[in-house]
C-alpha cells in the first residue's frame, strides 16, 4: 500500500477513483449499449416476467406506437385525397327543415332557442352549467338532510319542471 491509500479518513482533498479492467469498454460506450438494447434484462423484469423476453417501454414501445399513429394518419390522408367526401349544398342554419328534431336530451334547449334571441339561447346553457359546477361554493349549507335544505330542493325541482315543460313543447313543435 502506498501513502495515498493509508490517508486519514477525515482528509477529503482527494477522491478515490475506482479501478477499471483494461479490457472493459469505456463507460459511455457501455451506457450507450444498454440504452440501445431493446430487451429489458433488469432484475425487476426478471422477477416479474422470468425468462420471457420483453422490450423496454421507452423509447422502443413509444417509438413503435408513434410510428403506428403516423402510418394510420398517412392512410387516412391517402383515402381523403383519393376518395374525397362529396360536397352537398350549403346548409342554412336559420332554417330548420320540416321533421328534423334533436335527440330527447336536447329537446328543452331546442324549445328554449325558439323563445329567446340566439345569443341568449347560446350563452344561457353555458351559464347554467357554470352555476351547476359552482354549486358547492355557492351553497354553503352544512346540512345534508333534504328536509333542512328547502332552498336547494325548491331550486332543483324548479329547474327539472322547466326542463320537462320545455321538452314537451319541443316534442309538440
Amino acid at each position: 500500500m502506498s501513502d495515498d491509500d493509508t490517508r486519514n479518513a477525515d482528509d477529503t482533498s482527494t477522491l478515490a477513483v475506482p479501478e477499471v479492467a483494461a479490457d472493459a469498454p469505456p463507460a459511455h460506450e457501455q451506457a450507450a449499449a444498454e440504452c440501445f438494447d431493446p430487451l429489458d434484462q433488469s432484475a425487476e423484469h426478471h422477477k416479474e416476467w422470468g425468462d420471457q423476453p420483453t422490450i423496454k417501454f421507452f423509447p422502443f414501445h413509444v417509438t413503435a406506437e408513434i410510428t403506428n399513429v403516423f402510418l394510420l394518419l398517412c392512410v387516412y390522408l391517402l383515402l381523403a385525397v383519393l376518395r374525397p367526401a362529396g360536397l352537398e349544398t350549403r346548409a342554412n342554419p336559420l332554417i330548420t327543415p320540416a321533421g328534423i328534431k334533436p335527440e330527447w336530451y336536447f329537446l328543452f334547449l331546442y324549445a328554449f332557442m325558439h323563445y329567446v334571441p340566439p345569443v341568449v339561447g347560446t350563452l344561457a346553457p353555458l351559464v347554467g352549467l357554470g352555476l351547476l359546477a359552482a354549486i358547492p361554493w355557492i351553497d354553503r349549507n352544512p346540512e345534508r338532510a333534504p328536509r333542512k335544505r328547502k332552498f336547494a330542493i325548491a331550486g332543483s325541482i324548479l329547474v327539472l319542471v322547466g326542463i320537462v315543460i320545455l321538452s314537451i313543447i319541443g316534442i309538440m313543435e
